[in-house]
C-alpha cells in the first residue's frame, strides 16, 4: 500500500513510501507526540494508449483527511506526434508526387542547395519531420518554388 508521510504541523507531504506500515504513527498519535504520520493514498492511474496519448503526473495532494495521487491522460499534440515520427528514406520520398520528385531532381542539377539536400536525403537511413535538416531542406524546396508551403506541411504531417 502507498502512504504519504505527513508533517502534522502543516499537513505537508514529506514523501511517499510503499509497503505495510500499519504500525506506524497514526494521525491521533501524531497529535500527541508531534511526529510525522502516514496517510494511506488513493491512487488514480488510468490506462492509456502510448501511441496516441500521454500520461501525466502524478499530482500528489493531502487535504488534512484524504491523500491522493492522480495521473491524467491526454491526447498527444501534433508537435508530439511529429517529434516521434520516423520514415525510411523511401517512405519519405513516396510522400511526394512523381511530378514533385522529377522537379526536385531537375532543380538539383541547377541548384547546389537542392542538390546538397537531395544527396543528404539519399544517404539518410531515416527521415524525421522535426529534424532541423528536414525542416531546412523542405524550406529550400519552398524557396526554390518546387513546393508550396501548404504542400510542404502536407508532406511533413505525421
Amino acid at each position: 500500500m502507498l502512504y504519504f508521510k505527513i508533517d502534522p504541523a502543516n499537513n505537508a507531504i514529506l514523501g511517499a513510501i510503499d509497503g505495510d506500515f500499519s504500525g506506524y504513527n497514526t494521525k491521533s498519535d501524531s497529535a500527541v507526540n508531534g511526529k510525522p504520520y502516514l496517510a494511506p493514498v488513493a491512487v488514480t492511474n488510468p490506462g492509456y494508449d502510448p501511441a496516441t496519448q500521454v500520461k501525466e503526473g502524478p499530482v500528489d495532494a493531502y487535504d488534512g483527511t484524504n491523500a491522493t495521487r492522480v495521473y491524467t491522460v491526454r491526447d498527444k499534440t501534433a508537435g508530439e506526434r511529429t517529434a516521434e515520427t520516423i520514415w525510411s528514406t523511401l517512405e519519405f520520398m513516396q510522400r511526394f508526387t512523381k511530378q514533385e520528385r522529377g522537379a526536385i531532381r531537375a532543380a538539383a542539377r541547377q541548384s547546389d542547395d537542392v542538390e546538397d539536400w537531395l544527396d543528404l536525403l539519399r544517404a539518410a537511413q531515416d527521415v524525421r519531420p522535426a529534424d532541423p535538416r528536414t525542416i531546412d531542406g523542405m524550406a529550400a524546396l519552398v524557396a526554390a518554388g518546387l513546393l508550396t508551403a501548404q504542400r510542404r506541411d502536407e508532406i511533413l504531417a505525421p
